[in-house]
């Protein structure tokens, strides 16, 4: 999608389909010591955003976070 990202989806029956539960995680075996995680792209409009901030989860040893999100397709990376 080259940066851009796509909303629009419908069910079988034709209503729409608004918003999911995405679960986005990043494995690290540590804690970054001086740094968040965050998502950032045309998910995000290419900002740096709190909404958009993983947490650091010991037990798993990964950085996570649950964001509700329109249903399409979406262009983003972790960014630290």
């Amino acid at each position: 999608l080259n940066g851009f990202y796509n909303v629009g989806s419908t069910d079988r029956n034709g209503a729409a389909i608004d918003y999911i539960d995405a679960r986005f995680s990043f494995v690290k075996k540590e804690p970054f010591e001086y740094a968040d995680v965050y998502l950032y792209g045309g998910l995000t409009d290419w900002k740096i955003h709190p909404d958009y901030k993983l947490n650091w989860d010991e037990d798993k040893g990964v950085y996570e976070a649950t964001i509700q999100l329109k249903q399409g397709s979406y262009n983003y990376q972790y960014v630290w």
